[in-house]
């Protein structure tokens, strides 16, 4: 099941350009929020979300800024959602986490041209190292 996430910051932006990438993308249900991603701050959709989510459903967002602030909390969510079965797609960035290969059990872009994220376990499994890496043809 896709299941779609849209943030906005500010009460007086639009979630309307969002909403329609999602349900474009056959979003059967979405979770939206005018809020601030600002580091430490609550989301509360955000967490429905996160909750209703089941193993081999797939998160959807808009841009992959939605989940938050900074890179790092952007990947621990993603990584959290892989521990549970869950898949992750950003529409604006083209990034499917069903589209990584399991040998490199990353992120892959659906593009080619484009960059694979990959994950590497460091010496404490709790914390990982991310670098990106240009796919070969």
């Amino acid at each position: 099941m896709l299941i779609g996430y849209a943030r906005v910051s500010t009460a007086d932006q639009n979630l309307d350009l969002q909403r329609d990438a999602l349900v474009r993308a056959g979003c059967e249900k979405i979770f939206e929020e005018k809020k601030s991603g600002k580091a430490g701050s609550k989301r509360p959709e955000l967490e429905a979300a996160l909750a209703y989510l089941r193993s081999e459903d797939v998160l959807v967002v808009w841009k992959l800024d939605r989940l938050g602030r900074s890179l790092v909390e952007m990947m621990r969510t993603i990584d959290k959602l892989r521990a549970d079965g869950i898949k992750f797609k950003g529409l604006t960035e083209d990034l499917d986490s069903e589209s990584a290969s399991r040998a490199d059990d990353g992120i892959a872009y659906n593009n080619p041209d484009k960059f694979r994220l990959i994950s590497q376990p460091q010496k404490r499994p709790k914390y990982r190292r991310f670098e990106v890496r240009q796919l070969e043809r």
